[in-house]
């Protein structure tokens, strides 16, 4: 199989877990992970397993993405071929206007090229993420990807739950937004395809006529510098595709008086085609393939993130590691010791004193002024939870060496976990002053002392450990 998967491996995944609602054991169990296999892998076969017919499905899928993007394509090259026709009319009683042409088919497009990309960008809060949705909003990638869904084709209801906005499956916006920026590319690479081969078609099998007229002041030197600055990119390779400025004056056009339009060599009027056409590809057709193959690039690896990072991906990868899991010991466990009397007292020993530092684990929700406050501490730092194993041993370095007294403050509805163990023994053994244990519960803000049920739980939790569980001291204390 492909090291990477298709868009249409990722829209026939998702199509199956959607359709997945009850766990089926005895695949999964058959699917249990072997040294080496990686997420893809597993989710793969996990694919074939539960659809023998997966593999025509994902073909299918391919196969209808392949033709919506050929449909995009194909669209831009008649919406290419329609405007370069209206844009290149000649007649006989006129001129194509080169300034015109330019802003038609190279500047408005450059702008729509720009504003496909800034409608793409992530976007945060405020004004520019509403500009740049609105402008993401009249992109016409959305329109392919509206048509796609209701393509009558095999593999459009993958493709339908694939692209569809309406299904609220994490991890699809970007493979969403990049699919739509690619056929908005596809298609402007179609437009100036079919524009392209309209000039040349025209400049062959007809006569055209080329002119530059404006309302503004313009002298034919300063056409000749704008000129000039457009056809830096080919003039050096191609000099006839750069108009010189006995063509510019020449063809300057006045449509209310005689001007010099009337009185230039037939000649001159058509030699204009050569920079529209180069102007055309540098300008417009070379960047919109770039830009399509960016997309498709950004589009392939946002799909192959997508495929091991769907959340119900992620749970079924887990059902099928915890499946190769025996809880089953090799040999009966000898029976426990009988119980001793329990070395803690029912309630927790209350502090006395001031503290060195409080620790607080896994974001107790307490403000950290209020934790220093009613401990007398120095300081407050955070571990545990969310935060990384790299994080806690910043704190461990933080607090090492010390003699003073440290108090690790964490919730006591939560049960002790074997990390808090070995955050608390880790402790212990970097500094030489005391290290206490305060579970508490919260309420609006306040610490309280711990429920007997859970003081129980952490009793039993700390019962083999030398540092003593103590209690929150009353805000009303003198």
């Amino acid at each position: 199989m492909r090291a990477r998967p298709t868009v249409g491996e990722l829209a026939c995944l998702v199509h199956a877990l959607e359709a997945e609602r009850s766990a089926r054991p005895a695949v999964e169990q058959a699917l249990r992970r072997r040294g080496g296999a990686d997420d893809l892998v597993c989710l793969r076969d996990w694919l074939g397993a539960v659809d023998e017919d997966s593999a025509r499905r994902i073909a299918d899928t391919d196969a209808a993405l392949r033709a919506v993007s050929g449909g995009a394509l194909a669209a831009g090259a008649l919406l290419g071929l329609v405007t370069a026709l209206g844009v290149f009319f000649y007649d006989g009683s006129g001129r194509v206007n080169v300034l015109a042409v330019l802003g038609v088919m190279v500047v408005l497009p450059g702008v729509l090229l720009l504003s496909s990309w800034l409608g793409a960008s992530p976007r945060g809060s405020g004004a520019v993420a509403r500009a740049l949705a609105a402008l993401g909003a009249w992109s016409p990638g959305r329109l392919v990807a509206r048509w796609s869904r209701r393509a009558g084709r095999r593999g459009s209801s993958a493709l339908a739950t694939l692209l569809d906005p309406r299904h609220h499956v994490l991890g699809l916006a970007p493979v969403r937004r990049w699919a739509v920026v690619r056929w908005s590319h596809l298609l402007g690479t179609g437009f100036f395809l079919g524009a392209l081969a309209t000039l040349l078609a025209l400049v062959v099998f007809t006569d055209l006529a080329f002119g530059w007229s404006t309302t503004l002041r313009a002298t034919p030197e300063g056409l000749r510098d704008l000129v000039a600055v457009v056809a830096a990119p080919w003039a050096w390779a191609v000099p006839a595709a750069s108009p010189d400025l006995e063509t510019i004056a020449a063809t300057r056009w006045f449509r209310a008086g005689q001007g010099g339009g009337p009185t230039a060599p037939p000649a001159l009027l058509g030699q204009w085609w050569p920079f529209l056409a180069a102007a055309l590809a540098v300008y417009g057709l070379l960047p919109r393939i770039a830009s399509a193959a960016l997309a498709s690039m950004l589009l392939r690896r946002a799909t192959g993130r997508a495929f091991v990072g769907l959340p119900a991906a992620r749970a079924l990868l887990a059902r099928i590691g915890a499946a190769e899991v025996d809880t089953r010991a090799p040999t009966p466990e000898p029976a426990p010791p009988p119980p001793e009397a329990p070395r803690r007292l029912e309630a927790p020993v209350p502090v006395v004193g001031g503290c060195e530092a409080v620790v607080s684990w896994s974001a107790v929700p307490v403000p950290d002024l209020v934790l220093a406050d009613l401990l007398d501490a120095d300081r407050v730092l955070h571990a545990g939870g969310a935060r990384t194993v790299a994080e806690d041993e910043a704190v461990l370095d933080a607090l090492a060496d010390g003699a003073g007294r440290v108090v690790v403050v964490t919730k006591a509805w939560e049960p002790p976990l074997l990390e808090l163990r070995d955050f608390v023994d880790a402790l212990v053994a970097r500094r030489s002053g005391a290290v206490a244990v305060m579970p508490v519960a919260v309420d609006d803000g306040v610490l309280r002392p711990p429920r007997a049920a859970d003081l129980a739980v952490w009793e039993r939790g700390f019962a083999d450990c030398a540092v003593p569980l103590v209690a929150p001291p009353r805000e009303d204390r003198p």
